[in-house]
């Protein structure tokens, strides 16, 4: 039985701190006074574990350091959240795109700048050695200290309350169940094709976690071990997000058993590829770039079998409106979008006041082209 007093069934996403939470409160520092942290592996496994059973994770912190956001990223994180000077913000823009309600969040703090977003969430936690102030406001104290395993604990519930923890019984159970359910239906999923295989989409991308969702089937989430995205510079600029996404496709290797489906998107505009900005800079400039004109959202898919390797892509037209320095400044500063090929989201607040029309897939734009991705996978 959970310690946790809360209905751990309706929890879809984690929201976690770094220092004092995943990492001890301690920091030592290397020769040249740069904080160094240290992580539990017992909590690395339970995250791992959790991203592949579908839960939504994501790090904000006001920290900035490269090491954290390639082990949190490796983990299965969809999100990593660096220099975070208010967290709020950032947790509101980050349930919003992800369709989250307060009570599918839990969020674990440990000290005064995670308290407005502890508020905001269902399921606030907080370490055994958190601030007064987090522990008073949490639902759930943890008897684990900051990095000692306080993620591990409150991920295990959280799975086992789901029935997802290893081959628990109540996950036999869950799967007895749908088996005999799926016996008695009529009709049966148009995917059911791809029943003998271990899907994995290799992309870190949570929009194209969302969008392959919807297709109804069961997906691990695997980023490709790719680390550099450079392509011939002779290579037409259409082509390039379907080399790329054949390149980190090539890099994967999970055995004869997968179906392995990678992706990547640009923006061509003014004759210029705009993949994802490197600072806010470079985000603004993108948009003015898009604002009052027409560009191009190419993205490129390719799956691979054991026997069969295929990709394809789609280009979408997008027209904006003529964008204000002042829609530029805000849209920046509130949904930093530093994730996104030329710096915007079209489902975000971005798109719905900035473009006028779209030819081709909407879904294109956020990512992943689902309906030709749909048609390839009702061929294998």
């Amino acid at each position: 039985m959970s310690a946790i007093n809360y209905d751990l069934s309706k929890i879809r996403a984690i929201v976690f701190d770094v220092d004092g939470v995943l990492s001890p409160a301690t920091v030592p520092m290397d020769s040249q006074g740069r904080p160094m942290r240290m992580a539990n592996i017992k909590d690395g496994y339970a995250l791992q574990l959790a991203a592949r059973r579908g839960l939504l994770l994501a790090i904000i912190t006001g920290g900035d350091s490269p090491a954290v956001e390639a082990r949190f990223r490796a983990l299965g994180f969809n999100d990593v959240f660096m220099r975070a000077d208010s967290k709020l913000p950032v947790l509101r823009r980050w349930m919003e795109a992800n369709s989250l309600t307060p009570e599918q969040v839990a969020y674990i703090g440990d000290d005064i700048p995670d308290l407005p977003s502890m508020h905001l969430v269902g399921l606030p936690v907080a370490p055994a050695d958190a601030a007064p102030e987090v522990k008073q406001a949490a639902a759930y104290i943890s008897p684990v200290a900051g990095g000692y395993g306080v993620g591990r604990d409150v991920v295990e519930q959280i799975l086992k309350a789901q029935g997802l923890w290893l081959d628990s019984p109540q996950l036999t159970t869950k799967n007895q169940q749908l088996k005999t359910n799926n016996s008695q239906l009529t009709t049966k999923n148009p995917l059911s094709n791809l029943a003998p295989y271990r899907i994995i989409l290799a992309s870190g991308s949570p929009r194209r976690r969302q969008l392959l969702e919807m297709l109804g089937i069961d997906f691990e989430v695997i980023p490709a071990p790719v680390e550099n995205e450079d392509y011939p510079p002779e290579l037409p600029a259409e082509e390039i997000p379907e080399y790329l996404a054949l390149k980190k496709i090539d890099a994967c290797d999970f055995g004869p058993d997968t179906l392995v489906i990678t992706a990547d998107t640009v923006v061509i505009a003014g004759g210029k590829v705009l993949g994802k900005p490197a600072d806010a800079d470079e985000a603004r400039a993108m948009l003015r770039l898009l604002s009052g004109s027409t560009h191009k959202v190419v993205t490129g898919v390719a799956v691979r079998t054991a026997t069969r390797r295929e990709s394809f892509r789609a280009v979408t037209e997008v027209t904006f409106a003529e964008l204000s320095e002042g829609e530029i400044e805000w849209y920046i500063s509130t949904y930093r979008p530093f994730d996104k090929a030329g710096a915007y989201g079209i489902q975000e607040w971005i798109g719905c006041i900035g473009v006028t029309s779209i030819s081709g897939s909407y879904y294109n734009v956020m990512g992943l082209p689902v309906q030709r991705l749909y048609r390839v996978l009702s061929s294998i």
